[in-house]
Protein backbone atom coordinates (compact mmCIF):
# COMPACT_ATOMS: atom_id res chain seq x y z
CA UNK A 1 0.00 0.00 0.00
CA UNK A 2 1.56 3.71 -0.75
CA UNK A 3 0.09 6.66 0.76
CA UNK A 4 0.06 10.11 -0.28
CA UNK A 5 -0.42 13.37 1.33
CA UNK A 6 -1.43 16.23 -0.39
CA UNK A 7 -0.53 19.75 1.46
CA UNK A 8 0.71 23.37 1.48
CA UNK A 9 4.24 24.14 3.27
CA UNK A 10 6.27 26.53 3.51
CA UNK A 11 9.10 24.95 5.20
CA UNK A 12 9.65 21.00 5.67
CA UNK A 13 12.15 20.61 8.09
CA UNK A 14 11.54 16.65 8.40
CA UNK A 15 9.28 14.00 7.78
CA UNK A 16 8.19 10.68 9.13
CA UNK A 17 5.39 8.42 9.45
CA UNK A 18 4.30 5.85 12.13
CA UNK A 19 1.45 3.51 13.15
CA UNK A 20 -0.25 3.30 16.51
CA UNK A 21 -3.41 1.47 18.04
CA UNK A 22 -2.84 0.00 21.41
CA UNK A 23 -3.88 -3.79 21.76
CA UNK A 24 -4.35 -3.36 25.03
CA UNK A 25 -6.77 -0.02 24.32
CA UNK A 26 -8.35 -1.46 21.19
CA UNK A 27 -8.19 -4.67 19.78
CA UNK A 28 -11.32 -4.58 18.11
CA UNK A 29 -12.56 -2.73 15.29
CA UNK A 30 -15.26 -4.18 12.98
CA UNK A 31 -15.39 -3.43 9.34
CA UNK A 32 -18.45 -2.91 8.30
CA UNK A 33 -21.99 -3.60 9.83
CA UNK A 34 -21.97 -6.38 12.26
CA UNK A 35 -24.55 -8.61 13.70
CA UNK A 36 -24.95 -10.68 16.74
CA UNK A 37 -21.83 -9.42 18.49
CA UNK A 38 -21.24 -10.32 22.07
CA UNK A 39 -20.48 -7.53 24.54
CA UNK A 40 -17.81 -9.37 26.25
CA UNK A 41 -16.04 -9.38 22.82
CA UNK A 42 -16.63 -5.66 22.53
CA UNK A 43 -15.48 -4.16 25.96
CA UNK A 44 -12.76 -6.93 26.03
CA UNK A 45 -11.84 -5.25 22.81
CA UNK A 46 -11.12 -2.17 24.54
CA UNK A 47 -14.34 -0.36 23.96
CA UNK A 48 -16.37 1.17 26.88
CA UNK A 49 -20.39 2.70 27.12
CA UNK A 50 -20.76 6.31 27.25
CA UNK A 51 -24.18 6.62 26.25
CA UNK A 52 -27.37 4.18 26.79
CA UNK A 53 -30.91 4.87 26.81
CA UNK A 54 -33.70 2.78 25.64
CA UNK A 55 -35.91 3.26 22.40
CA UNK A 56 -38.89 4.68 24.49
CA UNK A 57 -36.38 7.77 26.20
CA UNK A 58 -37.18 11.05 25.30
CA UNK A 59 -35.68 14.95 25.68
CA UNK A 60 -31.86 13.84 26.01
CA UNK A 61 -29.80 16.61 24.80
CA UNK A 62 -27.41 15.02 21.80
CA UNK A 63 -25.30 17.78 22.85
CA UNK A 64 -24.96 15.81 26.23
CA UNK A 65 -24.25 12.41 24.64
CA UNK A 66 -21.23 13.99 22.52
CA UNK A 67 -19.61 15.44 24.77
CA UNK A 68 -19.61 12.77 27.02
CA UNK A 69 -18.79 10.28 23.39
CA UNK A 70 -15.30 12.48 22.99
CA UNK A 71 -12.80 9.51 22.22
CA UNK A 72 -11.15 9.08 18.94
CA UNK A 73 -13.96 5.90 18.31
CA UNK A 74 -16.98 5.51 18.42
CA UNK A 75 -19.31 2.56 18.10
CA UNK A 76 -22.97 2.55 17.57
CA UNK A 77 -25.06 -0.64 19.13
CA UNK A 78 -28.68 -1.97 19.84
CA UNK A 79 -29.96 -4.74 21.32
CA UNK A 80 -32.89 -6.45 22.98
CA UNK A 81 -31.67 -4.46 26.93
CA UNK A 82 -30.61 -7.72 28.62
CA UNK A 83 -29.09 -9.14 25.83
CA UNK A 84 -25.90 -9.99 26.10
CA UNK A 85 -25.49 -9.91 22.43
CA UNK A 86 -25.76 -6.75 20.86
CA UNK A 87 -27.88 -7.28 17.79
CA UNK A 88 -25.88 -4.56 15.31
CA UNK A 89 -22.86 -3.08 15.72
CA UNK A 90 -20.52 -0.49 13.31
CA UNK A 91 -17.63 1.94 14.21
CA UNK A 92 -15.37 4.30 12.73
CA UNK A 93 -13.66 7.67 13.67
CA UNK A 94 -15.69 9.86 15.56
CA UNK A 95 -15.95 13.25 13.06
CA UNK A 96 -16.90 10.02 10.43
CA UNK A 97 -20.13 9.06 12.90
CA UNK A 98 -20.88 12.37 13.78
CA UNK A 99 -20.43 13.75 10.14
CA UNK A 100 -23.51 15.90 10.51
CA UNK A 101 -25.61 15.13 7.09
CA UNK A 102 -28.52 17.46 7.66
CA UNK A 103 -32.40 17.24 7.38
CA UNK A 104 -34.30 18.46 4.73
CA UNK A 105 -34.93 22.02 5.55
CA UNK A 106 -30.70 22.32 6.18
CA UNK A 107 -29.60 20.03 3.63
CA UNK A 108 -32.37 18.88 1.07
CA UNK A 109 -30.91 18.17 -1.83
CA UNK A 110 -28.31 15.80 0.39
CA UNK A 111 -30.02 14.58 3.69
CA UNK A 112 -30.13 10.72 2.19
CA UNK A 113 -26.09 10.77 1.50
CA UNK A 114 -24.46 8.76 3.99
CA UNK A 115 -20.85 10.16 4.80
CA UNK A 116 -18.92 6.90 4.28
CA UNK A 117 -16.32 5.26 6.59
CA UNK A 118 -15.09 2.16 7.81
CA UNK A 119 -17.64 0.18 4.97
CA UNK A 120 -20.66 1.84 6.36
CA UNK A 121 -23.08 4.38 5.50
CA UNK A 122 -23.30 7.33 8.53
CA UNK A 123 -25.70 9.76 8.92
CA UNK A 124 -26.51 12.06 11.57
CA UNK A 125 -28.54 15.11 12.42
CA UNK A 126 -29.59 16.49 16.33
CA UNK A 127 -32.88 17.54 14.62
CA UNK A 128 -33.47 14.78 12.82
CA UNK A 129 -32.34 11.42 12.81
CA UNK A 130 -29.12 9.52 13.11
CA UNK A 131 -27.93 5.75 12.34
CA UNK A 132 -26.57 3.82 10.03
CA UNK A 133 -26.46 1.59 6.92
CA UNK A 134 -24.21 -0.56 5.11
CA UNK A 135 -21.77 1.42 2.95
CA UNK A 136 -23.01 1.63 -0.92
CA UNK A 137 -26.63 1.17 0.55
CA UNK A 138 -29.53 3.82 -0.48
CA UNK A 139 -30.86 6.08 3.26
CA UNK A 140 -34.92 7.05 3.07
CA UNK A 141 -34.92 8.83 5.90
CA UNK A 142 -38.32 10.11 7.13
CA UNK A 143 -36.85 10.97 9.44
CA UNK A 144 -35.71 7.90 10.36
CA UNK A 145 -34.49 5.69 7.53
CA UNK A 146 -37.28 3.02 6.42
CA UNK A 147 -35.52 1.46 3.90
CA UNK A 148 -35.50 -2.01 3.62
CA UNK A 149 -32.68 -3.15 1.21
CA UNK A 150 -30.44 -4.96 3.69
CA UNK A 151 -32.67 -3.76 6.67
CA UNK A 152 -31.24 -6.51 9.02
CA UNK A 153 -28.03 -4.63 9.09
CA UNK A 154 -29.54 -0.77 9.42
CA UNK A 155 -29.52 1.28 12.75
CA UNK A 156 -31.94 4.30 13.61
CA UNK A 157 -32.74 6.76 16.28
CA UNK A 158 -34.73 9.72 16.36
CA UNK A 159 -33.85 12.82 17.13
CA UNK A 160 -35.80 16.56 17.36
CA UNK A 161 -34.79 19.89 18.18
CA UNK A 162 -31.32 18.74 19.51
CA UNK A 163 -32.43 15.88 21.67
CA UNK A 164 -33.99 12.46 21.45
CA UNK A 165 -37.43 12.65 19.80
CA UNK A 166 -40.13 12.34 21.96
CA UNK A 167 -41.67 9.54 19.55
CA UNK A 168 -38.89 7.33 20.71
CA UNK A 169 -37.22 4.60 18.67
CA UNK A 170 -37.05 3.86 15.59
CA UNK A 171 -35.24 0.78 14.37
CA UNK A 172 -32.90 -1.89 14.95
CA UNK A 173 -32.49 -4.21 12.15
CA UNK A 174 -35.69 -5.25 10.94
CA UNK A 175 -37.29 -4.31 14.57
CA UNK A 176 -39.50 -1.04 14.50
CA UNK A 177 -39.00 -0.10 18.09
CA UNK A 178 -40.96 3.45 18.70
CA UNK A 179 -41.62 4.03 22.12
CA UNK A 180 -40.36 0.57 22.99
CA UNK A 181 -38.59 0.22 26.37
CA UNK A 182 -37.41 -3.37 26.04
CA UNK A 183 -34.51 -2.32 23.34
CA UNK A 184 -31.71 -0.30 23.57
CA UNK A 185 -29.68 1.86 21.54
CA UNK A 186 -26.07 1.93 22.85
CA UNK A 187 -22.58 4.35 22.30
CA UNK A 188 -19.45 2.77 22.48
CA UNK A 189 -15.98 4.97 22.60
CA UNK A 190 -12.70 3.92 22.06
CA UNK A 191 -9.10 5.45 22.01
CA UNK A 192 -6.08 3.87 20.38
CA UNK A 193 -2.82 4.68 21.55
CA UNK A 194 0.16 3.07 21.24
CA UNK A 195 0.19 -0.94 19.16
CA UNK A 196 3.25 -1.37 16.50
CA UNK A 197 5.96 -0.29 19.13
CA UNK A 198 9.69 0.04 19.50
CA UNK A 199 10.40 -2.75 21.99
CA UNK A 200 10.69 -1.56 25.24
CA UNK A 201 8.97 1.63 25.26
CA UNK A 202 6.00 3.37 23.84
CA UNK A 203 7.38 5.08 21.41
CA UNK A 204 4.91 4.60 18.03
CA UNK A 205 7.47 2.40 15.37
CA UNK A 206 8.75 4.66 12.38
CA UNK A 207 7.91 2.97 9.40
CA UNK A 208 8.58 5.44 6.68
CA UNK A 209 10.48 8.78 6.38
CA UNK A 210 10.20 11.03 4.05
CA UNK A 211 13.26 11.48 1.68
CA UNK A 212 12.61 13.87 -0.99
CA UNK A 213 13.71 16.56 0.20
CA UNK A 214 16.50 19.40 -0.75
CA UNK A 215 19.72 19.10 0.70
CA UNK A 216 19.02 22.39 2.95
CA UNK A 217 16.06 20.73 4.40
CA UNK A 218 13.91 24.02 3.27
CA UNK A 219 10.90 24.06 0.52
CA UNK A 220 9.10 27.27 -0.92
CA UNK A 221 6.04 26.98 -1.26
CA UNK A 222 4.80 26.36 -4.95
CA UNK A 223 1.15 25.09 -4.69
CA UNK A 224 0.57 21.66 -3.64
CA UNK A 225 3.32 19.35 -2.13
CA UNK A 226 2.92 15.51 -2.80
CA UNK A 227 4.42 13.14 -0.25
CA UNK A 228 4.51 9.37 -1.40
CA UNK A 229 5.63 6.49 0.65
CA UNK A 230 5.17 3.00 0.52
CA UNK A 231 4.28 1.08 4.05
CA UNK A 232 6.30 -1.82 4.68
CA UNK A 233 3.86 -3.28 6.74
CA UNK A 234 1.74 -6.14 5.93
CA UNK A 235 -2.05 -5.89 7.08
CA UNK A 236 -4.80 -8.52 7.58
CA UNK A 237 -7.99 -8.05 6.06
CA UNK A 238 -10.13 -6.21 7.94
CA UNK A 239 -6.95 -5.12 10.49
CA UNK A 240 -7.46 -1.08 11.42
CA UNK A 241 -4.28 0.62 11.80
CA UNK A 242 -3.88 4.44 12.62
CA UNK A 243 -1.03 6.93 11.02
CA UNK A 244 0.61 9.46 12.34
CA UNK A 245 2.58 11.85 9.35
CA UNK A 246 4.44 14.63 11.65
CA UNK A 247 6.17 17.27 9.37
CA UNK A 248 7.76 19.64 12.01
CA UNK A 249 7.70 23.28 10.84
CA UNK A 250 4.83 22.51 8.89
CA UNK A 251 1.35 23.98 9.23
CA UNK A 252 -0.99 21.45 7.24
CA UNK A 253 -3.59 23.59 4.92
CA UNK A 254 -7.80 22.95 5.56
CA UNK A 255 -8.47 20.48 2.78
CA UNK A 256 -5.56 18.61 3.53
CA UNK A 257 -6.33 14.94 1.63
CA UNK A 258 -5.02 11.37 2.03
CA UNK A 259 -5.10 9.31 -0.68
CA UNK A 260 -3.68 5.72 -1.11
CA UNK A 261 -2.97 3.08 -3.93
CA UNK A 262 -3.52 -0.59 -4.10
CA UNK A 263 -6.93 -2.61 -3.91
CA UNK A 264 -9.87 -0.35 -3.70
CA UNK A 265 -11.45 -2.45 -0.80
CA UNK A 266 -8.90 -0.30 2.04
CA UNK A 267 -10.15 2.50 3.68
CA UNK A 268 -9.01 6.13 4.54
CA UNK A 269 -10.65 7.32 7.99
CA UNK A 270 -11.25 10.90 8.39
CA UNK A 271 -8.20 13.29 8.16
CA UNK A 272 -7.32 14.98 11.64
CA UNK A 273 -4.95 17.64 12.72
CA UNK A 274 -2.73 18.46 15.81
CA UNK A 275 -1.50 21.62 16.84
CA UNK A 276 1.81 21.24 16.80
CA UNK A 277 2.00 19.97 12.59
CA UNK A 278 0.35 16.39 12.40
CA UNK A 279 -1.96 15.16 10.55
CA UNK A 280 -3.57 11.18 11.74
CA UNK A 281 -6.08 8.97 10.22
CA UNK A 282 -7.30 5.73 10.36
CA UNK A 283 -6.03 2.48 7.83
CA UNK A 284 -8.64 -0.47 7.49
CA UNK A 285 -7.56 -3.55 5.46
CA UNK A 286 -9.79 -4.37 3.03
CA UNK A 287 -9.69 -7.91 1.54
CA UNK A 288 -5.75 -8.25 0.09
Amino acid sequence: MKIGYTTQASLLLAAGLAFSGDAAAQSYMPAGVQANVPEATVLAGGWTVCSTNTFATVGVPMATILAGCSEENIMYACRPVGDPNFTLVAAAPRADVFFDTGNPGTNPGGYNTPHDANGVGWYYNDSYSYGFAPQGEPLSRSSCDVNGSQGNLRMCVHTNAGALHPAGGYRCGTTTLNGNGGWEHVILQATPTVNLTVPGSNSPRLIADELIIPPNRTLTNAGNLDIETTIEYAFSPGEVRYARLHCPGVQFAPGTTVAFGGDPSNLIGAVNTTADGAIYFSITAGAT
